[in-house]
């Protein structure tokens, strides 16, 4: 269990997943959390990453794994 807390401030829910920015490609990436913290990265919680807007013009990519029991389940079909 993960004692990281979101970087979003004011909220202090545990962290479930990490945003990346990359600036060049103007593009925000979210992902499952990271095993470890990283001062380029930002750990949030799931209703703030859920939510994240991004800048006009820039690419959002949510590549956390939402329903990994239907994944599996259309896979072995």
């Amino acid at each position: 269990m993960s004692s990281r807390t979101c970087a979003k401030p004011g909220c202090n829910s545990t962290a479930t997943a990490t945003l990346t920015y990359d600036y060049g490609e103007r593009t925000a990436l979210v992902e499952a959390l990271h095993t470890e913290a990283h001062p380029m990265r930002y750990d949030l919680c799931g209703p703030h990453a859920s939510g994240l807007r991004v800048p006009r013009g820039w690419a959002r990519h949510d590549r956390r794994v939402r329903y990994p029991a239907a994944l599996s389940h259309a896979v072995a079909s």
